[in-house]
């Protein structure tokens, strides 16, 4: 098994450098504690545009020659923000690793939001909030957010900030929020010897903040409703209940394990699972059916959800969600399910570590930032302690009648 390797700069930036024998390049991930969640409602696309403008010009660079740089060393980079988090990743050949982590300083720390790339990529970002509110299943988990977390900061969505944010707004977050002691760096793969320097001389070199992450408090669940008709073919249903989230280890692999028994997890057990073969192999429902755990530090989010169903199989689809978690609180899993459930479990979170350096170094910096332990063997060991009555207390304890819904109904459809 591959070992983990922590460095402490003095300005608070940790980096964990795992090397993989045999490995013919180097992947790099970046992940900030800073996302829509962080922003308040006024300004709640901040950090998504803010992290839209790590791909242009700084003074050292304009964004074309940025890109012809990165072509040129053959370089694949991307940068995503979503709800509690920030992330740059890429991959590098390792002969070029110095001067690709010397690119991705020059983004992170001198980015000069410069006006005319500032009002383009506002409306490149107006498009995109465009395409979310068109989607029924993106807009449906948008809703459900709100729905069940109302005033909380996990529930303040808004597509319009977008327009009214200022480049101040950006310049200040950026400040505030892009700080090595708020920043965690994963390098797996071939590592050369030089890394550590590298990343002490340019990201070590930076002034902290002091700033630290932010911690959600759980809020009460309660019984929410959303319905909306669209003139379109299909429908989308959603149901979730608030969790905990990272606070709790025995509740967060629990979980972990129902989101993959009801509807399989990391692209395995999927067509075998509860939800899955109930609603589109069995019933024939809709398209496909989805099962997502999302564990924030301090609460988190499980839902189900029903997608490319029609208007006539929503409360068909209900019943069903509230009989087989019904059957989780009172019916033992049976032995063979369970174990398999298990294995296949384990076997999807190994892929992180096997499959390539990019999920790998992805894998590390994500358990990083939620301060859980960053060594491969963490998740496995946990969840080989889980038992089938604990997975019958934590449905029993959370999956209430006070749950949230979210109906995108389609009234085109005639079927």
């Amino acid at each position: 098994m591959y070992q983990v390797r922590e460095v402490r700069y003095d300005n608070g930036l940790r980096l964990f450098i795992a090397e993989k024998p045999g490995s013919q390049e180097a992947s790099l991930t970046l992940r900030l504690p800073y996302g829509h969640t962080h922003c308040p409602r006024e300004t709640r696309q901040a950090a998504h545009f803010a992290e839209h403008m790590l791909f242009r010009s700084t003074p050292a660079r304009k964004w074309k020659d940025r890109c012809l740089d990165f072509d040129t060393m053959a370089v694949e980079f991307e940068a995503t923000a979503k709800t509690d988090r920030t992330t740059m990743s890429c991959t590098a050949l390792p002969n070029y690793l110095s001067s690709t982590v010397s690119a991705l300083f020059d983004l992170f720390q001198n980015r000069i939001f410069d006006e005319e790339e500032f009002e383009r990529e506002r409306e490149t970002l107006e498009g995109e909030m465009s395409r979310r509110r068109g989607d029924p299943e993106v807009y449906g988990d948008d809703i459900l957010f709100e729905v069940a977390f109302q005033d909380h900061p996990l529930g303040q969505e808004n597509y319009d900030s977008v327009t009214t944010l200022r480049r101040q707004d950006l310049v200040e977050a950026k400040e505030k929020h892009y700080t090595p002691d708020n920043l965690v760096i994963a390098v797996a793969g071939y590592v050369p010897s030089e890394t550590e320097d590298v990343i002490g001389q340019t990201f070590g070199s930076l002034q902290g903040s002091g700033l630290r992450k932010t911690r959600f408090s759980r809020p009460p669940q309660k019984l929410g409703f959303f319905r909306e008709e669209r003139d379109m073919d299909s429908s989308f249903l959603s149901r979730g209940w608030i969790v905990p989230g990272t606070e709790s280890t025995d509740d967060l692999f629990a979980l972990y394990f129902v989101e993959h028994l009801l509807g399989g997890s990391r692209d395995l057990y999927a067509f075998s699972s509860r939800i899955y073969y109930k609603f589109v192999t069995e019933r024939g429902l809709g398209y496909t059916a989805r099962v997502d755990y999302s564990a924030f530090l301090g609460c988190g989010i499980f839902r189900v959800e029903l997608v490319g169903t029609n208007q006539k199989n929503i409360a068909v689809a209900k019943a069903l969600i509230d009989e087989e978690i019904g059957r989780l609180k009172t019916e033992p899993i049976p032995e063979e399910e369970f174990e398999t459930a298990r294995r296949t479990l384990k076997i999807g979170e190994s892929r992180n570590t096997h499959y390539s350096d990019s999920t790998f170094s992805e894998a590390i910096s994500l358990s990083a930032l939620k301060d859980l332990p960053t060594n491969p063997e963490f998740f496995a060991e946990q969840v080989d302690k889980l038992t089938p009555s604990q997975i019958m207390d934590v449905v029993s304890k959370y999956f209430t009648d006070q749950h949230a819904t979210v109906e995108i109904v389609g009234i085109a459809d005639d079927s």
